[in-house]
């Protein structure tokens, strides 16, 4: 019994911690998911987790936390989404545009299977028995936690595109202008514009034209907009050291023949 309810103790115990907690420690295991995946299989690591990514990220949209330094709720999907944009960087500036834009393709087409497979799963009909409760509560559980997220999906493959897009550009353009200094500014630039843009498109396509009861406008601006793009800034500040910390370790030739099959 005790081990069936190991994970419902580990919820219990975060429950009591506080949402600035939780938040910085899903961007850590993000950045260092990102960190040992590169190292150990190089840009296919990365691909892996751009597939994953977009999948946790729309089920995570779902997930609305307080912050004490915002007054309107934070979707917590915004920190994963956010870490993508860090794989992007490092793919762009390790591997160029075109492994980054594959990176790309690669996550949507991920997405698109776990989508169109969970709908074929929710349209099954659920085993029925006297004792079969424990199964009407998962059908149940699968429909609620993924039927809402296909208006999402629409908005979040418009979004993830254009902003993805808007990285890679913004990126090469700041690298091209300085000279290919100041890593942490093409990273944190680009990192900021296409975060914005993706709010922008994504809050108001998925919370509003898109959304089966839609909010108002100014819910949409403040709490998906604004205020997850502020939390989004500030996960790309946290991104930018360890993006000097891959490009230390190739540099100084760790695993540099993983890195280069890779």
């Amino acid at each position: 019994m005790v081990i069936n309810d190991f994970f419902l103790l580990i919820v219990d115990v975060l429950n009591q911690c506080p949402a600035e907690f939780i938040a910085f420690a899903m961007i850590i295991y993000c950045a260092l998911s990102i960190f040992f995946l590169h190292l150990a299989f190089g840009k296919t690591g990365l691909f892996v987790y751009f597939g994953m990514s977009l999948i946790v990220s729309n089920v995570l949209f779902l997930k609305l936390v307080k912050f004490s330094f915002y007054t309107s709720p934070i979707p917590l999907g915004k920190i994963v989404i956010g870490s993508t944009m860090f794989c992007t960087s490092l793919l762009t500036e390790f591997y160029g545009k075109e492994t980054a834009k594959k990176a790309i393709y690669i996550g949507i087409t991920a997405e698109l299977i776990v989508h169109f497979l969970m709908l074929l799963a929710v349209g099954a009909q659920p085993y029925v028995d006297a004792d079969s409760s424990i199964y009407d509560a998962g059908h149940a559980q699968i429909k609620a936690l993924f039927l809402p997220t296909f208006s999402i999906f629409i908005s979040g493959i418009i979004a993830y595109l254009i902003s993805q897009y808007v990285e890679i550009k913004t990126f090469l353009v700041v690298k091209e202008m300085s000279n290919s200094r100041f890593l942490w500014l093409r990273a944190g630039l680009s990192m900021c514009v296409a975060s914005l843009v993706d709010n922008i498109i994504f809050g108001t396509l998925a919370c509003i034209v898109f959304a089966p009861n839609p909010v108002s406008w100014n819910t949409a601006f403040f709490t998906y907009i604004l205020g997850s793009y502020l939390a989004r800034c500030m996960i790309c500040i946290i991104f930018v050291p360890w993006m000097y910390l891959v490009f230390n370790f190739r540099i100084n030739n760790f695993f540099s023949k993983r890195y280069q099959d890779g």
